[in-house]
């Protein structure tokens, strides 16, 4: 008896050991199936960071060029300014109304002197033609 008593046992325990390799090779495979294992894992690790370092380079380089754009429009901005304080204000403008229509008055003053004597320059020329005839 006690030699069957150790050939069960003995079929017993391998029976509990191919149990055993048989529920960690189906532990295994779903594993594997799930990204459990690994070599999986760092697979996906390595694409995570990849697309980590794209979007961080993408981020870095939107960064660069909105900071560019943000420096132009500042130049702009500045020059624009610039400008403004160069133009005139509305006293100047005012002040360039009065000396146009005060030029309006001196050139019609000046166009009724000059009818004026337009006018005696044809009295004497006529006076002097009606003599020497």
């Amino acid at each position: 008896m006690g030699g069957q008593m150790s050939i069960a046992a003995f079929l017993i325990g391998m029976l509990g050991a191919v149990l055993a390799a048989f529920a960690t090779f189906l532990f295994n495979r779903w594993a594997a199936q799930i990204g459990w294992n690994r070599e999986d894992r760092r697979a996906q690790d390595g694409k995570i960071e990849r697309v980590d370092h794209q979007a961080r380079e993408s981020i870095a380089r939107v960064e660069r060029e909105l900071k560019q754009e943000l420096n132009e429009q500042g130049r702009k901005l500045e020059r624009l300014q610039e400008q403004v304080r160069h133009l005139p204000t509305a006293d100047d403008i005012e002040e360039v109304r009065d000396a146009v229509a005060g030029l309006g008055r001196e050139v019609a003053s000046a166009t009724a002197k000059i009818e004026g004597q337009t006018e005696m320059v044809r009295t004497i020329r006529d006076h002097v033609l009606k003599v020497e005839r």
